[in-house]
């Protein structure tokens, strides 16, 4: 255990964020680790200022143990900084854990900000360069297990040594605390208890909360289909899908045409079907059999999956018909 803590405080001090202007500064504890490098910028497209106080928080978690036990964690105030937000992070041998995952997010004292994607390392690259690093805002896609607490969706999820509960105008910083989740003055806990949970805020009565299938959390953000059936989509005329988990149904634009379906989800078991469409005629530029192609793909869907880097993936068997990113 002594090791561990030398090992992430050591991998801590390697850890320099600053804007794009600034070339990303190394630590001395660089020149001494060996093992992967991970250089980054975190951008969001949207034109909001980061408040004065605002913190980048990195951790790097171990993806073969179930909680994804946190194997480092760094914090650095941003003092006024926006985005873009160049980092270098040099990270110790990984040979022992195999295969970790990185993650960014932006934090203030009102909570939790920002999240990017969870991202893969692996102990056989040497770089990872992530260049556009993007940072989305909660709920979203990419952060965390979805609940419903009374009449509200909620997102739980952990960044560095906090647990966040996000759902959308609120987001609170929860600590472990026995048999709950707590926040620093006590005002919110958070009990779960396998798929349900118990949620206490202020004088207000408790709520009683359910673990929501992965549909809803397919239901936060559109998607933009980028692969079909093994193919990239050319960006113009691009399908896109929004999941709508209330009404079990899909939706969006296939190309020319609008479409619309229903879902029958069950787990991360999803089918998709039937699915109807408008029918106005394509331009001889490819996008017809592009649309029809993805409309097939549709009907074939039996399973999905969120890859660790964030995309959506439509299965027929084991065979990823439909690959889709998030467009928040």
């Amino acid at each position: 255990m002594m090791y561990r803590a030398a090992w992430i405080s050591l991998c801590a001090l390697a850890l320099i964020a600053c804007d794009a202007r600034e070339a990303p500064m190394e630590g001395d504890a660089q020149s001494s680790a060996s093992g992967p490098v991970i250089v980054g910028e975190l951008f969001y497209p949207e034109r909001i200022a980061l408040p004065p106080d605002a913190e980048l928080v990195l951790e790097v978690r171990d993806a073969a143990t179930a909680d994804q036990a946190l194997l480092l964690l760094s914090r650095r105030p941003l003092e006024g900084r926006q985005v873009p937000i160049a980092f270098e992070l040099t990270l110790p041998e990984l040979a022992e854990v195999g295969q970790a995952v990185f993650r960014a997010g932006l934090v203030a004292p009102g909570g939790l900000l920002r999240v990017t994607e969870a991202v893969p390392v692996s102990a056989e690259v040497d770089v990872l360069t992530l260049s556009n690093l993007r940072a989305y805002t909660l709920p979203g896609p990419a952060f965390g297990s979805s609940w419903r607490c009374g009449d509200q969706r909620f997102l739980f999820g952990p960044l560095g040594e906090q647990q966040y509960l996000v759902a959308a105008g609120q987001s609170f910083e929860l600590l472990a605390d026995g048999d709950a989740y707590r926040s620093a003055d006590g005002t919110v806990a958070f009990r779960i208890d396998g798929d349900t949970a118990r949620l206490e805020r202020g004088d207000g009565d408790p709520l009683s909360c359910r673990r929501l299938p992965d549909l809803d959390r397919l239901s936060y953000s559109p998607w933009r289909v980028i692969e079909i059936e093994g193919e990239p989509v050319a960006s113009e005329g691009a399908p896109n899908m929004s999941f709508d988990a209330d009404e079990a149904s899909i939706a969006g634009g296939a190309g020319c045409n609008r479409y619309r379906g229903a879902i029958n989800a069950e787990g991360k078991r999803l089918r998709i079907g039937p699915v109807t469409s408008t029918l106005m005629a394509c331009p001889d530029d490819g996008r017809g059999d592009q649309e029809r192609r993805f409309l097939a793909a549709l009907g074939r869907v039996d399973d999905h999956r969120v890859s660790e880097d964030g995309r959506l993936l439509l299965l027929s068997g084991d065979q990823a018909v439909i690959v889709a990113e998030p467009l928040r």
